[in-house]
């Protein structure tokens, strides 16, 4: 020990001699301290104070005469240092930390430390070392800030966050994770799960064995399903701790399920035109999504006064509410039909509606009926019922009322099946009741002869008109039909193709809505073999109002030439027309007119002129039979434009789930479908070939409903991983495409608007004619819509700009083909943009 202490006073040029003394030395290490050092006397009075004490607090030996060191202790920590003193003269003291003021004013932290000084047992002084800490304690103050800074950002957040260690000890968790699980710190990572062992293929094993981020969904025995992120971060000492932020995701996946079966109900409902044949199985699946123990659709008669239970579903058990016919007075379904609003009763005991009290002896006690509104009208409601206590709930009705609408559509449907059966029944006993009566008139005298080979002729018309109809009939089965093909059908086997034939010169056909004063069509004629339409449509005022006078009969004739015959009673006088439809049809000699009328009650009239020879009831006849299939097929015709809209109506609304999850993308699939519409007419798509584009073009980017919305909503450039995240959003539209059979058609442009002309792009790197032509059209509309677009990275770029990165990309990005048709379309393209700019 002396050595090293000679040592050290070598070091700071003390002396060294041997004949030095002992106190000398001491002397000197005293001075040269890196700490403040008081030797004190027994009463604490300061009587020496070192070097590094004068510097450090600007007093000397002076300022202390007369004087205990307790003077420079602010007053808050003299009792804790008078204390340590006292003590100090019995055992040793652990150091204790005191505010010292300085001789300026200043006040300095310090930790203190005191000893006593002894020569065998003999006390010669006491000794008090400072070392000034403000440093360290303002670092501990700031660490502490921090750290409480951190808990309250942790602590907020709406995911549930907790740190495991290396041995899976949980060290902390957020408060959103303790009020919802009641965990602290200090339990096994596990027992979240209720497990008594570690979970097989933990990921947090996997995040720490391969340092990378690992995800994982977990369901739990409740039902539950939670999402489970884990990121590794290495320890000082080396090892791997992991943080966890767990999310309940369980609604989310809840309503994609939902929105999956709703989905599948809607198109096995309107699989079939008569849903009689689906409905249990719509039922069955619909009751997936509502509890219900019992479902029907009830359906108003024509008379006003009576519903039908059309279908009916029961999960229950027998019921003596069964399927038939029952007064609609009294019922739930009269007040909802005149309301036409959703009615739910939550105890059907003791219900003012006698079909309640019915149902409540069965074991009933909840009811459900919403109604089914086709074009604005209430066809009937669809009911559901439960044998538990207020079993229904908002969402429950706000399910049945996003699948009544399709409903109503497929009981519409049904209807328009049943009358259809009936007219044609009630046509099979009129061709039966004709057979009969002309195997009795080849009986009569042979004096009748003429009028018996007459009305022979008139059958054989009539079976040729009905093996006709029948034969359109075939033709609309496999044709897209618009209104003007059904014309021309008709008027191909009405109108005259060669000289001779007996048929007609000109065809008239006007329609109007029901309760609709208009009335308006189209004429057609024939010329060198040919049906062509007039360029000019015709009027109600054209024609005379004896047309549609409801006291003549259905059917009309007349010839221009007065006639002795009784078979041309009907029409000895002819109808009078103005100039206007004189000039478009010219002189007219006779001709046949039927008023017509659809399921939808939609009137019309269909006329045939001039046909070269004298007409009769005949001719009236196998025109009514006409009559009936115009009618027919437009009311089909009519039904699915309608299902139509209701596809593209119920399409436009899953891809707005998109739209709302990412504010800055609003309005982007409604001008990518016009674009890509008007693209697809320049290179000549037809019709049917058209409709799949259109609905490629609303389900393009429905697959970022699978992208997370940190990621999609992230507004800042995403790394590489998220990228990746993002480029997966092709597959999964694709995918749930698929599951839609009408749809399969309008898979290719959410799987492949993303691929490159050049082969450059994803998700499988397809070139030139592998990319399917709906892809590429998409492609282009996309990328334009999106750089012509303002983001909350970067501004919309001009339209120039964008033309000249078009044009530059073609053969490269994007089919040249398509680019042609672009920029030959670009004036309707702006129009587009800047009627549904947001």
């Amino acid at each position: 020990m002396p050595g090293k202490m000679l040592k050290k006073a070598a070091s700071k040029n003390l002396p060294t001699d041997v004949n030095v003394t002992s106190d000398k030395i001491y002397r000197s290490l005293f001075d040269c301290a890196a700490d403040t050092i008081f030797m004190l006397d027994r009463k604490g009075f300061v009587s020496q104070i070192n070097k590094r004490g004068k510097e450090t607090l600007g007093y000397n030996n002076k300022d202390f005469e007369s004087r205990k060191l307790d003077f420079i202790i602010l007053r808050p920590y003299r009792n804790a240092f008078n204390k340590a003193l006292k003590e100090s003269f019995r055992r040793k003291v652990k150091a204790i930390t005191v505010d010292v003021q300085t001789k300026s004013g200043k006040v300095l932290t310090m930790e203190f430390d005191v000893t006593s000084v002894r020569d065998r047992d003999k006390y010669l002084c006491t000794q008090t070392h400072f070392r000034d800490v403000s440093g360290r304690k303002k670092a501990e103050d700031e660490i502490r800030y921090l750290n409480e800074h951190l808990e309250t950002i942790l602590g907020n957040l709406p995911y549930c966050l907790r740190v495991v260690n290396p041995k899976g000890n949980v060290v902390y968790v957020n408060k959103t994770y303790k009020k919802k699980y009641g965990v602290s710190a200090g339990e096994k990572c596990y027992r979240l799960w209720n497990r008594k062992c570690p979970c097989k293929d933990c990921i947090g094993e996997k995040a720490v064995k391969f340092n990378i981020v690992q995800k994982q969904e977990e369901s739990l025995p409740g039902g539950e399903i939670y999402e489970k992120v884990v990121l590794p971060f290495r320890n000082r000492d080396g090892t791997v701790s992991v943080v966890e932020i767990i999310e309940d995701i369980t609604e989310t996946r809840m309503a994609e399920r939902q929105a999956m079966l709703i989905g599948n109900i809607i198109q096995m409902a309107t699989s079939d035109i008569d849903i009689r044949n689906v409905y249990k199985t719509v039922s069955e699946k619909l009751h997936e999504l509502v509890p219900f123990d019992r479902a029907a659709i009830v359906v108003l008669k024509e008379d006003g006064t009576h519903i039908e239970i059309f279908s009916l579903w029961s999960g229950y058990k027998k019921t003596s509410m069964a399927a038939g016919v029952y007064p609609l007075k009294g019922t739930v379904s009269e007040k909802v039909m005149k309301s036409g609003k959703p009615l739910l009763v939550e105890d059907v005991v003791n219900s003012k509606y006698w079909t309640l009290n019915k149902l409540a002896k069965e074991g009933i006690r909840s009811y459900l009926a919403i109604p089914l509104l086709y074009k604005g009208q209430c066809m009937g409601t669809l009911a559901v019922s439960s044998s538990k206590y207020k079993a229904f709930i908002e969402k429950d009705i706000h399910i049945l009322e996003t699948v009544a609408p399709h409903l109503a559509v497929a009981v519409a449907n049904t209807n328009m099946f049943i009358q259809l059966a009936n007219k044609q029944a009630g046509l099979q006993s009129l061709n039966a009741l004709i057979l009969r009566q002309n195997a009795t008139l080849e009986e009569i005298n042979r004096t009748l002869e003429y009028k018996v080979q007459e009305r022979t002729k008139y059958l054989e018309d009539h079976i040729k008109a009905l093996d006709n109809n029948l034969r359109i009939m075939e033709q609309f089965a496999h044709l897209e039909l618009t209104e003007e093909k059904i014309y021309r059908l008709i008027a191909g086997e009405l109108l005259t193709t060669e000289p001779g034939d007996g048929k007609y010169a000109q065809m008239l056909i006007l329609f109007c809505k029901k309760d609709d004063s208009v009335l308006a069509g189209r004429l057609l004629f024939s010329a060198k073999g040919e049906i062509i339409t007039h360029p000019d449509s015709i009027g109600l005022e054209d024609v005379d109002h004896i047309v549609l006078n409801q006291k003549i009969n259905d059917t009309y004739y007349f010839n221009a030439e007065k006639s002795t015959d009784t078979e041309s009673a009907s029409g000895a006088k002819p109808p009078q027309f103005n100039k206007a439809i004189l000039e478009k049809v010219g002189e007219i000699k006779n001709g046949v007119f039927c008023k017509i009328k659809d399921v939808s009650g939609n009137r019309g009239v269909v006329a045939v002129f001039n046909a070269g020879r004298k007409v009769g009831e005949s001719d009236a006849k196998i025109l009514s039979s006409y009559g009936l299939t115009l009618a027919f097929l437009k009311s089909i015709n009519d039904k699915i434009h309608e299902l139509k809209e209701t596809y593209d109506k119920t399409l436009t609304l899953i891809s707005n789930a998109v739209e709302l999850r990412d504010a800055v993308t609003a309005a982007h699939t409604e001008r990518v479908k016009h674009y890509c519409i008007e693209i697809g007419m320049k290179l000549g798509y037809t019709d049917g070939e058209l409709v799949h584009l259109k609905w490629g073009a609303i389900l393009h980017d429905i697959g970022k409903l699978g992208v997370p919305d940190n990621i999609l909503m992230k507004r800042d450039a995403l790394n590489d991983v998220e990228i990746e995240v993002v480029k997966k959003h092709t597959v999964i539209g694709a995918k749930f495409i698929e599951t839609l059979d009408f749809l399969k058609k309008a898979k290719d442009a959410s799987m492949y608007h993303h691929e490159h002309y050049n082969g450059g792009g994803y998700p499988e790197g397809l070139k030139g004619e592998q990319i399917p032509m709906d892809a590429r059209i998409v492609a282009l509309a996309d990328v334009y819509d999106a750089m012509t677009s303002q983001r909350p990275y970067r501004q919309a770029l001009s339209d120039e700009d964008v033309d000249k990165l078009i044009r530059k990309n073609a053969g490269l990005q994007f089919d040249p083909r398509v680019v042609a048709a672009f920029f030959d379309i670009k004036d309707k393209i702006l129009a587009i943009k800047k009627k549904y700019i947001r």
